[in-house]
């Protein structure tokens, strides 16, 4: 696509696609195809890439900071079928040391987690049982990890703020394989 400026006070009068860029010194700028009077071909003013640069920044930086925190929210906990049926397990950094510790001294022990919407109760884990929650939270705690990665490399590649507000928790499984 071209580059075309138009003088401000021409606005009114024009037709035709184009996407606006920005304005400066009183002009507009928008990019285009084929675009007649009054539009001129022409290229960006540096202080309105700088501008537009800065201002993609500023997005993507509280776009990462939104991914961030999603992703500590999902570290929060993991689910484990261990015990035979569905539990949900803390993660905090407590939890995790807690569940190292016990995997690590291969023995069985006691560790808090809730079935669905009742409260958290300490069960009684063996051996095997612990070794699978372990490699049950390493498996969430990496696919949650990898997933916030990829969202955070593919919001690098979006050029517009409109792009970088648009993206979603959510839209990993749809640009998992384009990165």
């Amino acid at each position: 696509m071209q580059i075309y400026e138009l003088s401000k006070d021409k606005v009114l009068r024009v037709s035709g696609s184009f996407e606006y860029i920005g304005e400066i010194d009183g002009k507009v700028y928008v990019k285009g195809e084929h675009l007649s009077e009054p539009f001129i071909p022409s290229i960006l003013p540096q202080s309105l890439v700088d501008s537009i640069q800065l201002a993609l920044t500023r997005a993507r930086v509280e776009k990462e900071k939104e991914m961030n925190a999603k992703c500590n929210e999902l570290l929060t906990y993991f689910e484990s079928d261990a015990l035979g049926e569905s539990y949900i397990y803390d993660m905090s950094v407590e939890d995790q040391l807690n569940l190292l510790g016990l995997f690590l001294a291969k023995s069985d022990g006691f560790l808090r987690a809730r079935k669905g919407s009742e409260s958290k109760a300490n069960y009684s884990h063996t051996k095997a049982q612990i070794s699978k929650l372990y490699a049950d939270s390493l498996a969430h705690k990496n696919r949650i990890l990898s997933q916030c990665g990829v969202l955070k490399s593919y919001l690098l590649e979006l050029d517009s703020i409109e792009a970088i507000n648009a993206l979603k928790w959510e839209d990993y499984e749809n640009i998992q394989g384009t990165n």
